[in-house]
């Protein structure tokens, strides 16, 4: 694996932890908001959660 590819793997990183951050921000105030790039995919997967 070359140099680029282990900085494309940190930035995948980074997006998945920052996703992670606004998700527990947005438990954490009560708030059923989508997470921004991945939330309107993922809407009726879980409804038997709900």
């Amino acid at each position: 694996m070359s140099i680029t590819g282990l900085y494309v793997l940190c930035y995948i990183g980074l997006i998945n932890f920052a996703l992670m951050i606004i998700g527990i921000i947005n438990a954490a105030n009560e708030a059923e908001k989508p997470l921004p790039l991945i939330g309107k995919m993922f809407e009726d997967k879980f409804a038997f959660v709900g």
